[in-house]
């Protein structure tokens, strides 16, 4: 178990999108990227969040696509960070992130702020990986 400061989590979430956009620029590098780009995300009620960004590669939508996934899932005390790469047939091609990071002794008002910066960085990732598919 590990407590971070916000400053190290906007930290790790930085690392994290530059190493899966490092892994999805290796794993498309022999395909050309199709414009169709589809990304998203939601929350459920219990606050667990799910990003996604998903290309199609060589403009053929028959073949499977490769996606980038990310899901936090908070809870009191600390959230849960969970990231991949895989291909739409469920193949994981890189484990990007998985870990806990705790928040022990953090108040609600701490706590919101932290599922606050990792709402925010979802969002940021999924710019970031966006835009360097659309190159």
């Amino acid at each position: 178990m590990n407590t971070h400061t916000f400053a190290q989590l906007q930290s790790l979430l930085t690392s994290k999108v530059s190493f899966a956009a490092e892994t999805l620029r290796n794993e498309c590098s022999e395909h050309t990227v199709s414009q169709w780009i589809n990304h998203g995300s939601w929350s459920n009620d219990a606050g667990i969040m799910v990003a996604y960004i998903s290309c199609n590669l060589d403009h053929d939508r028959s073949k499977d696509a490769i996606e980038a996934t990310w899901q936090i899932t908070p809870d009191q005390e600390f959230v849960i960070l969970q990231g991949d790469i895989c291909r739409s047939n469920g193949e994981i091609i890189s484990s990007i992130l998985d870990t806990r990071v705790d928040f022990a002794g953090a108040d609600s008002a701490a706590i919101q702020e932290v599922r606050s910066l990792l709402d925010a960085g979802l969002a940021e990732s999924l710019v970031q990986l966006k835009d360097i598919l659309s190159c």
